[in-house]
């Protein structure tokens, strides 16, 4: 997939991701990137980040904190 065809899926609603972290383990997580279910209080007052192509960034509702992967590490991506 695409980042741009992942931040799509991630964009309505909860979806479950997999993928491998940097270090090498896999990782789940409930992710989103609607921002209906992002509290405005995070990340409010933060400097504005640089997008890239390689890196997605999602909101985790479970720790209530934005993480990232890389593209070409994502291995599962189904809705909630």
């Amino acid at each position: 997939m695409t980042k741009e065809e992942i931040a799509n899926a991630l964009s309505t609603g909860i979806s479950l991701i997999k993928y491998i972290k940097l270090n090498g383990e896999e990782r789940e997580a409930q992710a989103t990137r609607d921002p209906l279910l992002i509290p405005e209080r995070v990340g409010a007052g933060a400097a504005p980040r640089v997008e890239d192509v390689t890196t997605v960034r999602y909101y985790e509702p479970l720790v209530n904190g934005w993480r990232a992967f890389l593209v070409e590490n994502l291995i599962a991506i189904e809705r909630a």
